[in-house]
């Protein structure tokens, strides 16, 4: 009973307190037109002192966010720490899998993609056709150099210093769906019958 109970602290802090990472949207062709929420943490080599800001694709600099306010992250990794130590590492790990996949979501969602089905993308033209390949492409790139390298931090925060093989394999869980989802599209269009346009 009383380790349910700190599970569901756990849970309520990692949902509770978790940061509004970012407010952004891309133009029709694909570039990013605003980032209006920037955070003051530091990607992993700046944290070690290497001021080198994650820059995305020649632009403007980008810094990666923390995931989770501050004061309550010593209180995550104490609350992890005591279940791993009390043989309940699968019930952590799981409640932190759940949790940061329902923000991983929200965050995937907010990129504002459209998922098209292979039918769909074939009676696309060309023009919308590379319009929407130029928004996947900045919506993978901000995905993968941002918000992920932000989630892996936080995994490694967490559970770096009990097991790093399990922050690991809690990343993976985590990331994976939306990886998926993002690569789906590139299939998608790699199936279809080549278009007449391409030719002119």
């Amino acid at each position: 009973m009383a380790m349910a109970r700190l599970e569901e602290e756990f849970v309520y802090l990692l949902t509770h307190y978790k940061q509004e990472v970012l407010s952004f949207r891309s133009t029709e062709d694909g570039s990013v037109e605003d980032f209006s929420s920037r955070s003051s943490s530091f990607n992993e080599e700046q944290l070690e002192g290497k001021a080198t800001p994650n820059n995305i694709s020649g632009g403007p600099e980008y810094f990666v966010p923390d995931l989770i306010q501050p004061g309550a992250l010593s209180a995550v990794k104490f609350i992890a720490k005591f279940m791993f130590l009390y043989g309940y590492d699968k019930e952590c790990c799981q409640a932190y899998i759940n949790s940061r996949q329902s923000a991983t979501d929200e965050y995937f969602g907010s990129l504002g993609l459209e998922n098209l089905s292979i039918e769909e993308l074939m009676n696309t033209s060309w023009n919308r056709m590379n319009s929407l390949i130029k928004r996947w492409n900045w919506a993978i790139m901000v995905f993968l150099r941002v918000y992920l390298v932000s989630e892996k931090r936080f995994s490694k925060h967490v559970f770096g210093e009990l097991s790093v093989s399990t922050a690991d394999l809690c990343f993976s869980e985590i990331s994976f769906n939306s990886v998926i989802q993002l690569l789906s599209f590139y299939v998608s269009v790699a199936i279809g019958p080549p278009k007449t346009e391409k030719a002119f």
